[in-house]
Order: C-alpha cells, then structure tokens, then sequence
C-alpha cells in the first residue's frame, strides 16, 4: 500500500517556521521545482545500461588532477573530493542536505519562478563513519554523511549529505527515518520569501561566500526592486 503524503504550502517564512515545527525532522533539501525526486545528479537522465560507477571513479580521479592548482588535492582522501566536487557543481552520487531550514527554503525558491518548489524533511538516519569505509563507491545501504568544514560552502550552508549503495534509485522510495509531510512553495511565492530570507542573512552572500556570491546578493535585491515596482507601478 503506497504513502500518503500530505502536502502543506506556504506563502511565507512564519508559516513555513509553523509547517516544520516538530522534534523528529533532522535535516532539510529545498528543490526549486517540486516535481524533482531524491536522486543525486549523477543518476539523472542517465542511460540504465550506463556503468555509473566506472565513471565516478575516473571523474573524481580527473578532479583530483585538475583541481591541484585551486585546492591541495593531494592531501584529500576520496570523500573529501567527492564532497568539495558536489559543491562546486560536479555530478555526483552524493545529495545535498542542510540542518538549518531556512537554507532548504532558499534553494527551493532560488529558480523557476514559474514553478512551485519544495522542501523535503528527512528523519533519524545512520550516520556513516567514513574512516571505517574510505571507498565512496562500496557501501551497502542509505547513509548519512556529516562532512568536516573542508569548503566555506559547505560550513555556510550547514551542508550534510546523504548517499546510497545504488544513485539510480530515488529516496522517495526508501524509509526515511519516519513520513514527513512536505513542504510547497507556490512559484508566485518565491520572490517575497527570497527577500524575507535576505532581510533574515540568508542569501547568496552568505550562502556563497566569495566576490561572486555578494554580486549574486546584490543583483538579486537590483531584481527584486524592479519585479515590485513592476507589480506596484509608482
């Protein structure tokens, strides 16, 4: 018998606040479009006869290679690439998670601003020691990942991670820990909760911190200014 699960939507930040308000959620993912599912990037619109493992292994050896002018990559172990590789953009098997709520709601309302977003909640969940297990690529179930502070993004955005033994199969149809309704944003929503959120620290400055972070904040409040003024003519 398939789960219910109950949808709220929220219109901003005190109703989202209200929406999370329990004891048992633990950590938080926003999605900008609500129709995206639990699976890291490395599994999407990937071919099923794909050997994705072989290819993780060799791209993360490349990002090692190519990174040595910008990070000591030499004195990273495996998990510590895969994890820097995750917040610059590289595809991956891990899948971003944050302890801090108001993160996830930023990423949910970041883009697409025709489209609704959503924020999971995930439960209790073995953490993995990963000193016990230094190949990313052999695990045998669902993990919780906390990362050390190795990348300021990562220590910004109270960044954890989860991963599983297979990156094709979505979340969505794993145990979490306990079923949490999930959280809505409606895409006319999105605008006016991203400035609540940037009146409260929580833009690009803060989540990106580096010279291309603050132009994104101030760009965005440029934006903001000229989306009210088009919804509230002078």
């Amino acid at each position: 018998m398939a789960i219910v699960v109950e949808e709220v939507f929220v219109k901003n930040v005190s109703e989202y606040l209200r929406a999370i308000d329990d004891r048992y959620a633990r950590l938080f993912r926003g999605v900008s479009k609500k129709i995206y599912t639990l699976i890291p990037s490395i599994a999407r619109d990937s071919p099923p006869n794909l050997d994705l493992t072989n290819y993780e292994v060799e791209y993360l050896k490349r990002f090692r290679e190519e990174t040595i002018a910008y990070i000591d990559s030499t004195r990273k172990n495996d998990w510590d690439l895969l994890m820097i590789a995750q917040h610059h953009g590289m595809q991956t098997r891990l899948l971003d998670w944050t302890t801090n709520p108001l993160v996830a709601l930023y990423f949910a309302c970041e883009k697409d601003f025709d489209d609704d977003g959503r924020v999971y909640r995930l439960g209790e969940m073995e953490i993995l020691d990963t000193t016990k297990f230094p190949n990313p690529f052999n695990i045998s179930k669902v993990y919780i990942i906390r990362p050390p502070h190795i990348s300021p993004r990562i220590a910004a955005q109270s960044a954890y991670f989860t991963i599983s033994q297979n990156p094709r199969i979505s979340l969505d149809n794993i145990k979490l820990g306990g079923n949490y309704h999930n959280i809505i944003i409606p895409s006319n929503s999105k605008v006016d909760l991203l400035s609540e959120l940037n009146r409260y620290g929580i833009n690009p400055a803060s989540l990106f911190p580096s010279l291309d972070g603050i132009s994104r904040k101030l760009n965005f409040e440029l934006w903001s200014i000229k989306k009210q003024i088009e919804r509230h003519p002078l």
